[in-house]
């Protein structure tokens, strides 16, 4: 079936679950590559690390909501490409990196033509 959009009403529709989102918290390391679509960016405040950021994903598969820790590099790559709601993306997940100490990603953009506001926007960056 073809991914419009629609599919988690659908399911809502076909009493498949309640019509919560059911976020999922993406860990690349143990799920892999995440495709989607960019539906918001969040921030909270962990009292051990301070202000953490976290972006909101659709995933193209199955239509639900992940939910990304963003590390200062997948951060850095959404403000300059001045990621937008609605923009898809992709996340390769690479690997640790051969020292060990941080983990690896490419990310490419697919952006969207609808006007949105930059994630940074109303932020403290």
């Amino acid at each position: 079936m073809k991914n419009d959009g629609f599919d988690n009403l659908r399911s809502i529709a076909a009493g498949q679950h309640d019509g919560n989102d059911n976020k999922i918290f993406w860990k690349f390391d143990e799920m892999g590559d995440l495709i989607g679509t960019i539906v918001g960016f969040n921030q909270f405040d962990n009292p051990k690390y301070g202000t953490q950021h976290t972006i909101e994903i659709r995933l193209a598969d199955t239509g639900e909501i992940a939910s990304i820790f963003m590390n200062g590099y997948i951060r850095e790559s959404m403000q300059r490409n001045s990621a937008k709601i609605g923009d898809k993306v992709l996340i390769k997940f690479l690997g640790l990196d051969p020292i060990g100490r941080f983990n690896k990603y490419f990310i490419r953009f697919d952006k969207s033509l609808a006007e949105a506001a930059p994630f940074y926007e109303n932020s403290p960056y």
